[in-house]
């Protein structure tokens, strides 16, 4: 795997990069895997009713964190974590408890 400088399209993928220890340059075709689980864990919070567009520190956090579990999990089959877990449900709590004209 050639090792190259690579642009990436997601802003959360810094985060999932340091995330699974990838300090310096990533080999290009572990950093096209790794947009795909940032492009698959965007998809999968959206289901959960979760909007992560607003591209806060907290939403690149979280999809960064939903990301690397989908990325480590693809050998281990292993469920979510209990830290990704209760991000999602505090998320969705604060999304439905959120007063009309809050930001």
């Amino acid at each position: 795997m050639a090792e190259t400088s690579y642009t990436y399209t997601d802003p959360a993928f810094p985060f999932l990069k340091a995330d699974l220890g990838y300090l310096g340059e990533a080999p290009q075709e572990v950093c096209s895997f790794m947009e795909g689980r940032l492009t698959m864990a965007r998809a999968d919070l959206a289901r959960c009713g979760i909007d992560t567009s607003g591209d806060t520190v907290e939403d690149l956090q979280l999809v960064a964190m939903y990301a690397a579990w989908l990325y480590r999990k693809r050998d281990s089959g292993e469920g979510k974590p209990q830290m990704l877990r209760t991000a999602i449900h505090d998320r969705q709590v604060a999304r439905a408890t959120k007063r009309e004209g809050e930001p």
